[in-house]
């Protein structure tokens, strides 16, 4: 981003520095998608409270309460919208049909919001 070497990212989740120095910029934490509530990009300009830069990506994840939560999801892909390689296309070939049929669902509980 802006020019930089990925391990000049400071990478930070709720506050604190996930990116392992000492593995080339590698971040010791990947947060699953469905528990970030935040993402913040900065790469000018960022706050006092970041002071390593020159980019600042941080991730603040969901505050859990006493009750359950989840979601169900079911994603459909069919391959009617799949593009053609140009070089299958000159070849007759028709185009790939790929299709993704995923069922998925998330269910978790968390401790009591602090507000």
């Amino acid at each position: 981003m802006n020019g930089t070497r990925f391990d000049q990212m400071a990478v930070v989740s709720d506050g604190g520095n996930v990116v392992d120095s000492g593995f080339n910029g590698g971040a010791m934490v990947t947060p699953n998608v469905e528990m970030i509530q935040e993402v913040k990009v900065e790469a000018s300009s960022y706050s006092a409270e970041n002071p390593n830069g020159p980019i600042v990506m941080e991730t603040v994840t969901k505050s859990g309460t006493k009750d359950f939560h989840g979601e169900a999801y079911y994603t459909i892909r069919d391959g009617s919208m799949n593009a053609n390689d140009s070089q299958d296309k000159a070849n007759g070939l028709p185009r790939p049909a790929a299709a993704i049929n995923s069922l998925g669902s998330t269910l978790g509980a968390g401790a009591h919001s602090r507000n």
